[in-house]
């Protein structure tokens, strides 16, 4: 004969069991969905205004129309050097393109501004990814070795058409 054991097993009803299995699953499935929505879906798009002086370039007229010939040849290779600083960094996840949109004159060169879009939470601190995002760019801008001179110091990064949508 097999003897009994002290500890008694206590059976659970089987619409017990279901109700715990339930709630479980509920509640796995809430935490699931919140850690989704705040990680992925509560992303807004910022914009950036980055200025970057390039001393080798004299201003001409046809820079102020982006149709022309000089205008999109100086666009291509702006936009190609800050893609580049960005996908080689920290932030490549979250930036998206630039957009060249003016060339003015500056004193030794041009001043050519660009538009930055990134996804970044809302609830991000605008002035601290301004901040994040210019220190990314200058040092981009100085690693460039390609045919635009670029005064670093004079390049800079505001946030005047940041816009959440």
């Amino acid at each position: 004969r097999i003897h009994q054991s002290a500890i008694k097993i206590r059976h659970l009803e089987p619409w017990k069991i279901a109700v715990i299995v339930i709630g479980t699953a509920v509640a796995a499935a809430i935490t699931i969905g919140l850690l989704v929505y705040f990680l992925a879906y509560d992303q807004q798009l910022f914009y950036y205004s980055a200025n970057v002086k390039i001393t080798n370039i004299r201003y001409n007229n046809e820079f102020s129309r982006q149709s022309s010939g000089r205008f999109r040849d100086l666009s291509e290779r702006v936009e190609r050097l800050i893609d580049k600083t960005f996908y080689n960094s920290i932030l490549r996840k979250k930036y998206i393109r630039s957009r060249l949109i003016r060339v003015s004159p500056d004193t030794d060169g041009v001043m050519a501004e660009a538009l930055l879009t990134f996804w970044f939470s809302s609830t991000d601190s605008r002035e601290a990814l301004r901040e994040r995002v210019g220190k990314i760019l200058r040092r981009g801008l100085k690693k460039y070795t390609g045919p635009l001179r670029i005064n670093v110091q004079s390049s800079t990064v505001s946030s005047k058409y940041i816009t959440f949508l």
